[in-house]
């Protein structure tokens, strides 16, 4: 699979036009502080000049509450519209999870559980994540 380094926008508009061919192109933003407007701003521009079809938002499961609504409410301005929860294997509970599904209302699409890629990356059912949330209540 070709791999690009997109400095501007019109690289990467340039980029997926030229990998239209491709049934599916993953695009890995540079690593953004959600505390920094005039990033959050620059990623903006950059989906914009896209459209991609997803935008998958990334949260690590071992955020606190609070801080996940905070990374979400900052995220927002591109508008995620699905969601994989990264380094599910350093929970030990998953109510803050249930909590932050609720409040951004941003369908479960995957989970990662250690860091090689991409035997790592999981896609599990929703049974398989309500009985994790039930075992922690009764064991």
């Amino acid at each position: 699979m070709p791999l690009s380094i997109c400095y501007t926008p019109q690289e990467l508009k340039i980029t997926i036009e030229s990998l239209l061919n491709y049934d599916t192109i993953l695009i890995d933003t540079a690593g953004r502080s959600h505390k920094n407007n005039l990033q959050m701003g620059e990623l903006k521009v950059f989906i914009d000049s896209i459209r991609p079809d997803y935008k998958i938002m990334l949260v690590s499961a071992n955020s606190n509450p609070q801080e996940m609504i905070n990374i979400y409410d900052s995220f927002s301005i591109i508008q995620p519209n699905c969601l994989i929860f990264t380094k599910i294997d350093e929970v030990t509970s998953y109510g803050q999870l249930f909590s932050f599904l609720e409040y951004s209302n941003l369908p479960l699409i995957g989970i990662t559980d250690g860091q090689r890629v991409p035997e790592d990356l999981k896609f599990p059912d929703k049974e398989w994540f309500v009985s994790k949330a039930m075992r922690e209540v009764f064991e």
